[in-house]
């Protein structure tokens, strides 16, 4: 029996300098929008998440994505 993935919903998650660690390299946090679009391609959610890191008063490292689906059998 196959297995369907419906997605649900999605964030994207930005790390942003937060900081510097005893050996010097950077401490980072995260800011977490949710609530977007799941359809969203990921060239859009990028472009998205790296206009709001633009708004951070840190520099942004790396930017993730995460899917939430529901698995059912078909």
């Amino acid at each position: 029996m196959a297995v369907t993935a419906t997605p649900k919903s999605c964030s994207v998650i930005l790390e942003v300098e937060n900081g510097v660690s005893a050996d010097g390299s950077a401490l980072y946090a995260q800011r977490t929008i949710g609530r977007i679009d799941p359809a969203l391609t990921d060239e859009k959610a990028y472009e998205f998440a790296a206009a709001v890191g633009t708004l951070q008063s840190s520099p942004v490292g790396d930017i993730y994505r995460t899917n939430k689906v529901v698995l059912s059998r078909a």
